[in-house]
């Protein structure tokens, strides 16, 4: 009898601790807070596959994720989804393989308010080590730095950001 009274008080100072309590206030949020961040969400993991498909050099699964007018920003560089195929398919058919060195870094970034110009508001930021081998020619890039910005479930911009300066030795 006493074991079930004591489970009877546990389980009624559970169930009170939990019971939520319309007294309680909900701090505020910051007046200089114009976003929130997350490290899970499907626009991370569109990312991830978008960037996965391009070191499989699948192009058909890699523009499917693209809108028809997608903006690449590379290293400051704009191209088009077309022309960013045409460079790995330059990449591919000179022997050239991309692998990912450790854990990339995924976070997204989820404006208050749309972009008035784009109606964007979610923005995926990544940092990898990507390794180019050609034959036994390697490049390491550390910090590789990718920003998407997302819109409904389609990448609509790029930026890439990395030190491309030894790249250029792969295809010699």
């Amino acid at each position: 009898m006493k074991k079930q009274v004591i489970v009877f008080a546990l389980s009624l100072a559970t169930f009170v601790a939990c019971k939520s309590n319309d007294d309680t206030k909900i701090e505020e949020k910051n007046p200089h807070q114009t976003s929130i961040g997350v490290d899970s969400s499907a626009n991370i993991n569109l990312a991830k596959k978008v960037n996965d498909l391009a070191m499989k050099f699948d192009y058909e699964g890699l523009k499917s994720n693209f809108i028809p007018k997608a903006k690449l920003h590379d290293n400051s560089k704009d191209i088009t989804i077309d022309d960013n195929i045409a460079t790995l398919k330059m990449a591919q058919k000179a022997g050239v393989k991309i692998s990912v060195n450790g854990e990339p870094l995924f976070h997204e970034i989820i404006e208050s308010k749309p972009n008035p110009k784009t109606g964007i508001s979610n923005y995926v930021i990544c940092y990898y080590d990507v390794t180019f081998t050609k034959g036994d020619k390697k490049v390491n890039i550390k910090n590789y730095h990718m920003i998407f910005a997302i819109k409904d479930g389609k990448v609509h911009e790029v930026w890439d950001i990395y030190d491309a300066s030894e790249l250029s030795g792969l295809f010699q």
